[in-house]
């Protein structure tokens, strides 16, 4: 008798917990999020703060509107950006993470709008001397001493109280910026083989 009310309990047990993984199964797949949110992130503006022969520091004003179907909580995870810009050798190099992207969090059924300015560094000594010589042919090619920088913005977004997470790619900002003072003068004077002390000052 105790043994037959033990298999009982047993398979009570069983039943609950398979009925219990199909409904977290039947659960996910009925409320999976939406992934409707991602084009509407853009970056409205990118003005440039300083630019140095060693640095360019680039704002962008970005603004994330979304609209949850599901009521789920979403926020943006993480993001880096890419600096492009229009060079002989076609330049594109990464300039790491940008932390002030994960602080907004969107939740609600209606639109949502979270508007962030973020400061984006691109750092000649990081990226090493191949983008400083990219840099410095631009200025000596470009006619009127102007530099066309792009920033491309890449996402982690997060859904829900189970973290689902996409990646967000946002379509690039262009933005013209003058030639750091004295950057085409140097190069011209010195010419390219004295670029390295560039990169230690």
């Amino acid at each position: 008798m105790a043994r037959s009310r033990a298999r009982c309990f047993c398979c009570a047990m069983c039943i609950i917990i398979v009925l219990f993984i199909v409904g977290i199964g039947i659960y996910v797949a009925v409320n999976w999020p939406s992934t409707d949110f991602q084009s509407s992130t853009t970056v409205d503006d990118v003005a440039v703060e300083s630019v140095s022969t060693s640095q360019v520091v680039l704002a962008l004003a970005m603004t994330t509107v979304t609209y949850n179907p599901n009521n789920f909580d979403v926020a943006l995870e993480s993001g880096s950006a890419t600096l492009l810009f229009a060079s002989q050798q076609g330049g594109r190099y990464q300039i790491g993470d940008v932390p002030s992207l994960p602080k907004a969090t969107l939740a609600g059924k209606q639109a949502t709008h979270v508007s962030t300015v973020v400061p984006v560094v691109f750092d000649a000594k990081k990226v090493g001397i191949g983008a400083l010589q990219d840099l410095f042919q631009t200025c000596l090619i470009s006619r009127n001493g102007v530099l066309a920088f792009g920033v491309a913005i890449h996402l982690q977004v997060r859904v829900g109280i189970i973290p689902f997470t996409f990646p967000v790619n946002l379509p690039n900002k262009y933005v013209s910026v003058p030639c750091p003072v004295g950057l085409t003068d140097a190069v011209i004077t010195n010419g390219e083989q004295d670029l390295l002390p560039w990169l230690s000052r």
